[in-house]
């Protein structure tokens, strides 16, 4: 199972991979509080995957990497492009946690 996150500066949107098909798990607050909730959810992922969208995902990433997950930050640029390769033109924070999920997987 791969995630997908999309980081802003107050919450964070989940989502999750698997084999070809991407769900969406929810949205949790960008806090230790919503970190713990997350971890809950996809502490047995393969790999968690986000956007270095400025100095949000940090504290997420260094989170979930001290739990022992595989964290990979990606430039938000190469998550815009698979999104105009897939031929997506939806722009919610939801959408985009689905989509860097396939991107990941």
């Amino acid at each position: 199972m791969i995630i997908g996150i999309d980081c802003s500066k107050d919450t964070l949107d989940v989502a999750q991979a698997i084999e070809k098909k991407a769900g969406y798990i929810g949205k949790f607050t960008n806090d230790k509080a919503g970190f713990e909730k997350i971890y809950e959810q996809v502490k047995q992922s393969s790999l968690v995957v986000m956007e270095a969208s400025g100095p949000y995902y940090m504290p997420v990433a260094y989170y979930l990497h001290e739990k022992g997950l595989s964290v990979s930050v990606v430039n938000p640029l190469v998550i815009k492009r698979y999104c105009q390769m897939k031929l997506t033109r939806t722009k919610t924070d939801k959408k985009d946690a689905v989509m860097i999920a396939m991107y990941g997987e």
